[in-house]
């Protein structure tokens, strides 16, 4: 058998009987794996279901910041990986949207990170969504993201999700504003539902006072 390694600490992986049994494709070791904090709570936010899977402040920012800073595009495969099971019992029958990023920024990145990481998942999705600015979000205000006005959906997408179910997907969530635009766009398509699903929380309602 093949020697496998860990996508994170970069150790030969020596699998558990237990996981060896539940895994045909380990990517990460049984220590690495530990340190992922599994959140799993649901909130409603914007009159809208949305479930964290993870919490930002912990090893998986590490992560996150090598995927998108640094280009390790085979992070994509780790983020979902301890959430996979309940994400595709709990999401059956929907379509996933990801978040859009500026168009500058997947450029100079060389792919989409959000659809990097639906795809490696064999998620089904589709990108209907677009930002028109580039201002990055992180470099901006917490109030002056709110401000912002930039996402629309594809043209070629108009219309073509009338009662369907969606999952609106994101890697974190900060102050919400990216999701809430997203959000606002998807509504006027009329879909039957719209849920959330963020990777990593890291909510700042508390410092905003937003509702």
């Amino acid at each position: 058998m093949d020697k496998k390694y860990c996508l994170t600490c970069f150790k030969e992986i020596n699998l558990t009987p237990i996981r060896d049994f539940l895994e045909n494709n380990p990517l990460i070791c049984s220590n690495c794996l530990s340190q992922i904090p599994i959140k799993l709570i649901k909130r409603k936010i914007f009159n809208t279901s949305i479930l964290f899977l993870s919490e930002y402040e912990s090893v998986m920012k590490s992560y996150l910041m090598n995927y998108k800073e640094y280009k390790d595009v085979e992070l994509a495969k780790v983020f979902l990986k301890p959430f996979l099971n309940i994400i595709k019992l709990l999401y059956k029958n929907y379509l996933f949207i990801p978040c859009p990023s500026s168009k500058m920024r997947v450029e100079n990145r060389g792919f989409d990170h959000l659809e990097e990481i639906l795809k490696v998942n064999k998620i089904n999705y589709e990108l209907v969504l677009t930002k028109n600015s580039n201002e990055i979000h992180k470099n901006l205000k917490m109030t002056d993201r709110f401000n912002q006005d930039t996402i629309s959906i594809i043209d070629s997408k108009k219309g073509s999700l009338k009662n369907k179910k969606i999952v609106l997907f994101d890697d974190v969530f900060t102050t919400g504003n990216t999701f809430k635009q997203s959000l606002e766009v998807l509504k006027k398509e009329n879909p039957s539902i719209i849920k959330g699903l963020i990777i990593l929380d890291n909510y700042k309602i508390d410092e905003l006072k937003i509702k």
